[in-house]
């Protein structure tokens, strides 16, 4: 350092196009709006659970996992199909898109909703 100058401090002194200011993240947008109310909410959830419960339940029973050896890859390709089909008819029934759907399905395990049961 030449006699005379100032010390560094380790920080770019060179001015930024923001003039120090740190740029605000851009604000998510809120869950989609529905038209339906706090118990129409969480009947649909309830029902949503129950579609995917369902699906489960048959996937396993025509592809049981604890077959010898497990017939994995048909046992996923009819879950995700029954599942699909499940869902749609849930939200169909109440309006609802798949957008929708998500922001009330994340409203209802914030909220501890209660599920249903498990199918036998």
């Amino acid at each position: 350092m030449a006699q005379g100058d100032a010390p560094s401090s380790g920080v770019d002194d060179k001015p930024d196009a923001t003039n120090g200011a740190v740029p605000s993240p851009t604000p998510s947008p809120g869950p989609p709006p529905t038209n339906l109310s706090l118990e129409e909410r969480k009947a649909f959830y309830w029902e949503l659970i129950e579609a995917q419960d369902r699906a489960v339940a048959e996937a396993e029973a025509a592809h049981p996992m604890d077959s010898d050896p497990p017939q994995v890859d048909e046992y996923v390709r009819l879950w995700l199909e029954l599942t699909a089909k499940y869902e749609s008819a849930v939200r169909e029934k109440y309006d609802v898109s798949e957008a929708q759907a998500d922001a009330i399905v994340e409203e209802g395990i914030v909220s501890s909703w209660p599920m249903p049961p498990l199918p036998e």
